[in-house]
């Protein structure tokens, strides 16, 4: 009996063993990915807003085939940026967590750090036209799509112009919120 027994819990470390170092290298895994990602959306980061520059440059039009590479680059930027997505969620960097929140009061305890995103030269105007508007997303994810907008707007604004954050409900049960700017460029 005793020698089963220690065959038992030899066997049974063994698994756990087993099981723990698999564990481990998942998380290496993981971590690699979700640092690899990151890099990687750095990099889809420059692309997309360098074609989003370059697609404002009016002599663009003016070269054979050059709207149409340029579509295609920021398109290519667009799908990489949905790649490094799915990584940093399968590295579990990036969990989903949507909740319900208050835009006004979201925006107002936010407005500070974005509008310092815009930097000196641009003003940053919230116009909450809806005061009970409520949205059910990730807050994270929000955020980077507010500072995306804003970064893109403060790109394609002159100095001195004004970036607005506006919210809307155009129709019941449906919130629009918005960025606008001075700059020309896509409505």
């Amino acid at each position: 009996a005793v020698a089963v027994t220690a065959l038992f819990w030899q066997r049974q470390t063994r698994t756990e063993a087993a099981r723990k170092a698999t564990e481990e290298r998942l998380q290496a895994l993981a971590r690699l990915a979700g640092g690899v990602a990151h890099e990687f959306n750095n990099l889809m980061t420059i692309v997309i807003q360098a074609g989003g520059l370059l697609r404002r440059r009016r002599e663009i039009d003016t070269l054979p085939g050059a709207p149409e590479l340029l579509g295609e680059i920021v398109e290519a930027g667009q799908a990489g940026a949905r790649i490094t997505t799915q990584m940093l969620a399968f590295a579990q960097q990036q969990s989903v967590a949507p909740e319900r929140i208050d835009l006004p009061s979201w925006l107002a305890a936010r407005q500070a750090s974005l509008a310092a995103g815009l930097g000196e030269r641009h003003r940053l105007l919230v116009d909450v036209r809806s005061p009970d508007a409520a949205v059910h997303c990730d807050p994270r994810q929000l955020a980077a799509a507010l500072t995306n907008l804003l970064t893109n707007a403060r790109d394609a604004s002159p100095p001195g112009a004004a970036v607005r954050i506006v919210v809307d409900t155009p129709e019941p049960a449906r919130v629009r919120p918005s960025v606008d700017d001075d700059g020309a460029g896509m409505t």
